[in-house]
């Protein structure tokens, strides 16, 4: 039910909204697959991401353009109007030789499971690994009461380790079951 509501980051009450999915003639809502396609299609390759866009899930919509926080409050707003189960992921691209940066998708709950989409066009349903997720459900990066100013950065460090050292990080702690061997 979390994911399912309106939110202030998520208006699928809006006027706008129900109009954008009568317009896109969704399948019926036994095919959520089919909604979630022609949702993602429809935000991914019709609305357009603007750096320094809007934020804002209506503000994307009537513009037909927005950032890429922007194009994914739409998605899952979208996708929660049509009565798929959508939550924000904000998570980090880590490449080599890159400072990481940071990534807003969605995931809509499909099949059981939770299937990321990218509102940019850059995955549907997979993942890269090089995207870490590390938070969901908000876009709030900082809560905080009473705070003027909050910053933030994030670093990637790479550790390469021996074969003997990650061989003693997987020890376990407890005396009892140290000398504990699975069978093979």
């Amino acid at each position: 039910h979390r994911y399912a509501g309106a939110a202030r980051e998520f208006p699928m009450d809006a006027a706008e909204i129900a109009t954008t999915l009568q317009v896109l003639a969704l399948p019926p809502p036994g095919d959520v697959a089919g909604r979630v396609r022609s949702i993602y299609a429809m935000v991914a390759h019709e609305v357009a991401t603007t750096a320094g866009g809007s934020d804002d899930a209506l503000l994307t919509l009537a513009n037909h353009a927005g950032s890429e926080r922007g194009k994914t409050a739409l998605l899952v707003t979208l996708l929660r109007a049509a009565g798929v189960p959508a939550r924000p992921v904000t998570g980090l691209e880590v490449r080599s030789g890159a400072p990481p940066r940071e990534i807003p998708w969605a995931e809509a709950w499909a099949s059981g499971a939770w299937v990321p989409l990218s509102p940019t066009g850059a995955f549907f349903a997979e993942r890269p690994a090089s995207l870490v997720a590390l938070r969901t459900g908000s876009f709030a990066n900082v809560e905080a009461t009473g705070a003027e100013a909050v910053t933030y950065h994030y670093e990637a460090l790479r550790e390469h380790l021996r074969s003997e050292e990650l061989a003693a990080m997987m020890v376990p702690a407890n005396p009892p079951t140290r000398n504990f061997r699975p069978f093979m």
